[in-house]
């Protein structure tokens, strides 16, 4: 859970649009 690593969670939300638009790439060469 980010409340055992504040980092990775502040992180996490900071650049969630970037995690998005990586993971809808990945999706997409992933097929």
């Amino acid at each position: 859970p980010s409340s055992e690593i504040p980092e990775l969670g502040s992180f996490a939300i900071r650049d969630m649009g970037q995690t998005i638009a990586a993971g809808k790439v990945l999706e997409v060469h992933d097929k």
